[in-house]
C-alpha cells in the first residue's frame, strides 16, 4: 500500500489563474496589448504587461509576485502559507470548489474597474489602476491564507488536503448535520476539529482530489483498485490508525486531532516535500541524547517513508488501576520510558500523552523499573493506563493494538493492520498462540515477585508527547502585577478533594493578586515565616460588593455566613419596584458599580447601571411633571424590568465561582 502525498490541485488552481484567467480579465477591462509570465524563483514569479495601442503603448513589470511551490505553500516574508479551498454550497458532491487561482480571481474581479476607451496610459497610472503586487499581498491576508500548521508532519500535510466551510456558512451556525451525505467518499468522516468549527473544516480524503473545480472520487484505472478499498474514505491522518473500527468516531477524532499535535523531530522551518528514506529498525532505540520518536509496532501500511513522519514511541502498557496515580485519566511511566522519551526535553510530570484511538492522559508519577508491574519474564511495564475509562469512550481499538503490538514483538517485525481490516478475534487467538502467548491476551503482572489481584491486558502501544501540554512551559509565576495562572473550580475542587484547606487559603485568599496588599507579599515572605491573611478572600469580598448592590448584606460573623437586607448607596429610584430576587419586597436603590474592578467580566454589569439609569431619569421626568398614569405606568414597567436586568448581571454563575491568580 502507498500513500499518494500529491496536493496538485494547488498548483493548478494558481498555474490556471495565472496564465488563462488573468490575461482574460485584463483584456476584458484594459487595453492589454502583451502579457508575459517568469519565473523568478520557486515562491515568486514576474508579469509584464503592456497597456495601450501602437506608439502609445505603456510596459510595466510587477515582480516578486508570490507563487506556490509543487505542494501548494506560498513563501511570504520568511514564512510558509497554504490557501485552504472552499465550496460554493455546502452540498460538496455538486458544489464549485474555489482554489487560491479561483479565489484570487474573485479578489481582483471585485475590483479591477473597467477603464474608459480613451485613457492617456503612463507607467503610474497603470501601477495606480492595476496594483497586481498590492493586491496579492492583501489577498494573503484574508481567513482562507493561513499559516501553515508544522507541529509535525501529520499536521503540515492534512494542513495542504483541508477544505472550508467557513466562507459560504459562516461561523456560528446550528442547523448542520456534522457529516451529510453528499461529503461520503469525498472528506473524511472523523478528520474535523472538536469545537465549534466541527463540520466546517474537513479534510479531502485519500480517495478524492479536486479537479476541473470539482471535489470527485478519483477513478483512473491505474488508482482504481486503491480507491474502492474501503479505508479510501478516510484522510491522512485517519488511515494512520489501526483498529480505528473498534473506537468509537468521537474519540477516533480526539486521537487523529491529537496525533497532529505530537512532537516530532522535523525541522518546521523546512520545506515540506521530503525526498529522503529512512527507516530505524522498530527494535532499536536511538543511543544519543534526544531519542527520537520512533515507528510503531502497530502500522496500518500507509505510512510513508519521510525522515521526520514518526512522532511516538511503542510502551509496554498495562491497562490496570494503580491507585490514585491512575485516577481521571492519570498514567503512571516508568523512569527508562521517561529516559527514551526525552526528545525534545525530558518528560516531567504534569505532562500528556495521548495514543492514536483518542486516549489522553496526564502523567501523575515516574516510578523506578523495579516499582513497576512486570511480566513473567520480568519485563518491566513502561505504563500505565487505567481500563474503566474505555466502558464509556468505547475506544477499544487501544487494547486490541497492545494485543498485536505484543504479536509483532515476539514476531519481530511490525504487524500492519489496515483500517476495517483488523483481524478477528479468532486470528488473533491463532496468533498469540503462534507466538507462544496466553490465548486470551492478559497476563499474570507480578510486582516485586507478588501476583497482582487480577490478569490483565498488556502490550505495546504507540504513545506520543503532546506539544504544547507540557508542564514546564505551563509553569508561570509573578511577585506583582495580574498574578500567575489563574485557578479556577477544577483547581479548587481537586484541592477540596485531597482535603488540602491550607494550599486552598493559601492560594485563594492569601497570595491571591486581587488582595489589596498584594504588592507587599513579596516582602512580608522575606521576613520569615508568614500567618496566612484573614477572611474574606478577594473573591468573596467581589460577592459580597455584587450582593450589597442588590440590598443584600452578607457577613463572615463566628465561622458563619449570615445574610441580611440593606439599602445600599447609588442611585435612587424615582418610584420602588418589586424586587426580582424576594417576592413582596421593594427596591428602592441600587448601588453604583462604579467601585468595581475594570476589565471586560464587569462590562455587562456598567451597561445595564447605565440603561438603568437612563430609565430612572425619563420616570423621573414624568413623575415631576405629574403626567397621567397612562404614561407613568410604562415608564415604572421600564424600570422595572432594568432593575431586573442589572441584578441578573449582577450574579451570574461566574461570579460564584472560586477563582483566583496567586502570585
Amino acid at each position: 500500500m502507498t500513500l499518494n502525498l500529491d496536493v496538485p490541485w494547488h498548483r493548478e488552481s494558481f498555474d490556471l489563474f495565472v496564465h488563462q484567467r488573468l490575461p482574460q480579465l485584463l483584456g476584458e477591462r484594459l487595453p492589454l496589448a502583451d502579457y508575459q509570465v517568469e519565473q523568478q524563483d520557486s515562491y515568486t514569479f514576474s508579469i509584464k504587461l503592456s497597456l495601450g495601442l501602437g506608439d502609445a503603448s505603456v510596459e510595466v513589470e510587477y515582480q516578486d509576485l508570490p507563487r506556490p511551490d509543487r505542494d501548494g505553500l506560498f513563501h511570504i516574508e520568511g514564512n510558509y502559507r497554504v490557501v485552504v479551498p472552499y465550496p460554493d454550497r455546502r452540498e460538496l458532491d455538486q458544489a464549485r470548489i474555489l482554489c487560491v487561482g479561483e479565489q484570487l480571481y474573485d479578489f481582483i474581479d471585485q475590483r479591477l474597474e473597467a477603464a474608459p476607451e480613451q485613457l492617456a496610459w503612463d507607467g503610474d497610472l497603470v501601477r495606480n489602476w492595476l496594483p497586481l503586487d498590492a493586491w496579492m499581498r492583501d489577498f494573503h491576508l484574508g481567513e482562507t491564507s493561513q499559516y501553515l500548521q508544522a507541529t509535525n508532519w501529520l499536521d503540515r500535510y492534512t494542513h495542504l488536503r483541508r477544505l472550508t466551510l467557513i466562507p459560504i456558512v459562516g461561523k456560528p451556525f446550528d442547523d448542520r448535520d456534522v457529516f451529510p451525505d453528499s461529503q461520503y467518499g469525498l472528506v473524511c468522516p472523523h478528520c474535523t476539529p472538536e469545537g465549534p468549527n466541527i463540520g466546517r473544516v474537513l479534510e479531502v480524503a485519500r480517495g478524492a482530489r479536486i479537479r476541473d473545480g470539482k471535489l470527485e472520487r478519483i477513478d483512473g484505472s491505474a488508482e482504481l483498485a486503491e480507491v474502492e478499498a474501503p479505508d479510501s474514505i478516510l484522510g491522512f491522518s485517519a488511515s494512520m490508525v489501526p483498529f480505528i473500527e473498534h473506537d468509537d468516531a468521537n474519540r477516533a477524532l480526539m486521537g487523529i486531532n491529537m496525533m497532529r499535535q505530537w512532537t516530532s523531530a522535523a525541522d518546521t522551518a523546512a520545506p515540506i516535500h521530503s525526498t529522503g528514506w529512512f527507516r530505524q529498525q522498530y527494535d532499536q532505540r536511538l543511543a544519543s541524547k534526544g531519542n527520537k520518536p520512533e515507528p510503531a509496532l502497530v502500522q496500518t501500511g500507509y505510512e510513508p517513508d519521510a525522515t521526520d513522519f514518526w512522532g511516538g514511541y511503542n510502551l509496554l502498557t498495562a491497562f490496570i488501576m494503580w491507585d490514585e496515580d491512575t485516577f481521571e485519566d492519570g498514567l503512571v511511566i516508568s523512569e527508562s520510558a521517561a529516559a527514551r522519551m526525552d526528545f525534545p526535553a525530558a518528560v516531567g510530570v504534569g505532562d500528556k500523552l495521548s495514543n492514536r484511538h483518542g486516549a489522553k492522559g496526564v502523567v501523575t508519577r515516574i516510578l523506578p523499573d523495579a516499582d513497576m508491574p512486570q511480566l513473567p519474564d520480568g519485563t518491566p511495564v513502561e505504563l500505565i493506563f487505567s481500563p474503566t475509562s474505555m466502558v464509556s469512550r468505547l475506544n477499544f481499538g487501544q487494547q486490541r493494538e497492545a494485543v498485536m503490538g505484543r504479536i509483532a514483538q515476539a514476531e519481530g517485525t511490525p504487524a500492519v493492520v489496515p483500517p476495517f481490516q483488523a483481524p478477528s478475534e479468532k486470528v488473533l487467538k491463532a496468533r498469540l498462540v503462534e507466538a507462544k502467548l496466553p490465548e486470551d491476551g492478559m497476563e499474570q503482572l507480578t510486582l516485586k515477585g507478588a501476583k497482582l489481584p487480577y490478569r490483565s491486558t498488556v502490550g505495546w502501544v504507540y504513545w506520543g508527547r503532546l506539544a504544547a501540554h507540557t508542564a514546564a512551559e505551563r509553569l508561570e509565576t509573578a511577585v506583582a502585577g495580574a498574578g500567575g495562572p489563574e485557578l479556577d473550580m477544577m483547581a479548587y475542587g481537586a484541592l477540596c478533594e485531597a482535603g488540602a484547606v491550607a494550599n486552598i487559603h493559601a492560594l485563594f485568599n492569601t497570595a491571591a493578586a486581587e488582595r489589596p496588599d498584594a504588592d507587599v507579599l513579596s516582602q512580608r515572605l522575606t521576613t520569615g515565616p508568614m500567618s496566612p491573611s484573614p477572611p474574606p478572600s478577594p473573591r468573596f469580598a467581589l460577592l459580597q460588593q455584587l450582593l450589597g448592590m442588590a440590598g443584600i448584606r452578607a457577613e463572615l460573623a463566628s465561622e458563619e455566613l449570615r445574610f441580611s437586607f440593606a439599602e445600599p448607596e447609588g442611585l435612587t429610584l424615582a418610584r420602588p419596584v418589586p424586587h426580582p430576587w424576594t417576592p413582596g419586597r421593594q427596591v428602592e436603590t441600587v448601588g453604583d458599580p462604579g467601585a468595581l474592578p475594570t476589565g471586560a467580566e464587569f462590562d455587562l454589569i456598567r451597561d445595564c447601571y447605565e440603561n438603568l439609569v437612563a430609565a430612572n431619569t425619563r420616570l423621573q421626568r414624568i413623575v415631576d411633571s405629574e403626567a397621567p398614569e397612562a404614561l407613568t405606568g410604562p415608564a415604572v414597567a421600564q424600570v422595572a424590568q432594568r432593575v431586573e436586568d442589572f441584578f441578573t448581571a449582577l450574579l451570574r454563575p461566574q461570579h460564584l465561582h472560586f477563582r483566583a491568580r496567586p502570585l
